[in-house]
């Protein structure tokens, strides 16, 4: 074949920018949805999720609090009042409600396995009422992965959250425990309230939170002294709430360098932001959507692709293809100017 003589002519390269968008097209095509990383993990702690809110709701109706279902659209019966005796701060509905999709406990999965937890880890935990869902999602995690949570608590709640003083956050744990979902315990509480103190609170709020733990068999601790008590050695703390005294724990794990996962005001829409989450991803079907399921391209045909182009573009370095797209005159013509 005739080599090139000067630079690439128009032609050639327009037939080159078609062949790549046809081949780029054609690639495109190849797209398929498969199961996303960890997709048996995720469906598990999803479907225990479920399983929690579900008897948390049967424990809502049995005390005869109803559901609102205007504030709790889903009726998952984990949205509490705009305010109530042991409410401690204000928090967007908004953000609440995203935390009870029960999908999110298959979002949590993936980022505990992304960050390279090992089965039988111990996790440092606080908590408070402000997000009783995100709670009991975090719990289904931990259960999949086989985690050990160190939980210390906070008994009050932001807005809309555990914030019923005969169903807060601790309460709703000893009923999925005693259903045998999950076997976690909190081990230390606080009152909570502006300085974990129960500052902001009535002295009939600060009691029933006291009877609160009395019910549920936690012990109180002087929150002073609940950094010190954080298990030596976890590599992960996590905070889920908006309680003050979660800095003691913030503080403490910077200080022994944890990773720390901070699930508090206005960060838990963030975080789906950064994962590309929306509200429908959060109350898909089990093992459908986003979380479960992403697009992947044939590699096969991908390298394919490829090499039909390098191939192409070899040729067109290489030989002048534009003098073969020439009549036979054309050709004869160029070629006796060259040999004169």
């Amino acid at each position: 074949m005739r080599k090139r003589v000067g630079k690439v002519g128009r032609t050639t390269l327009i037939l080159f920018c078609g062949l790549s968008i046809i081949s780029l097209i054609l690639e495109n095509r190849t797209k398929r949805r498969v199961f996303s990383a960890f997709y048996e993990e995720k469906v598990k702690a999803v479907e225990l999720a479920k399983t929690a809110f579900s008897l948390v709701r049967e424990e809502r109706l049995r005390l005869g609090m109803g559901i609102d279902s205007i504030n709790d659209p889903y009726l998952t019966g984990l949205i509490g009042s705009p305010t109530s005796p042991i409410t401690s701060g204000r928090i967007s509905l908004d953000e609440v409600l995203l935390t009870t999709g029960p999908n999110f406990a298959g979002i949590l999965v993936s980022l505990l396995k992304r960050e390279g937890i090992k089965s039988g880890e111990t996790v440092l935990v606080f908590v408070d009422g402000s997000f009783p869902g995100l709670y009991l999602s975090f719990l289904a995690a931990f259960k999949v992965l086989s985690l050990n949570p160190f939980i210390i608590g906070s008994l009050t709640s932001n807005s809309w959250g555990a914030n019923h003083p005969a169903l807060t956050y601790l309460d709703m744990e000893r009923v999925v425990r005693s259903a045998g979902l999950f076997p976690f315990v909190t081990s230390f509480v606080s009152l909570g309230g502006e300085d974990d103190y129960g500052l902001g609170l009535s002295p009939f709020a600060r009691e029933m939170l006291y009877l609160t733990g009395e019910r549920n068999g936690v012990r109180f601790c002087d929150p002073k002294m609940k950094s010190s008590l954080a298990p030596k050695g976890a590599r992960f703390f996590i905070n889920i709430g908006n309680s003050p005294a979660a800095n003691f724990f913030l503080s403490e794990a910077k200080r022994r360098r944890m990773k720390v996962f901070d699930f508090s005001r206005s960060k838990v829409r963030r975080f789906l932001e950064e994962e590309g989450i929306g509200e429908k991803d959060l109350f898909a079907p089990i093992g459908k959507g986003k979380i479960f399921e992403e697009e992947r391209y044939s590699v096969g045909w991908t390298i394919f692709f490829i090499a039909v182009l390098l191939f192409a573009l070899y040729f067109i370095i290489r030989y002048d293809i534009e003098f073969y797209l020439l009549s036979k005159k054309e050709r004869e013509r160029i070629l006796e100017e060259e040999a004169i």
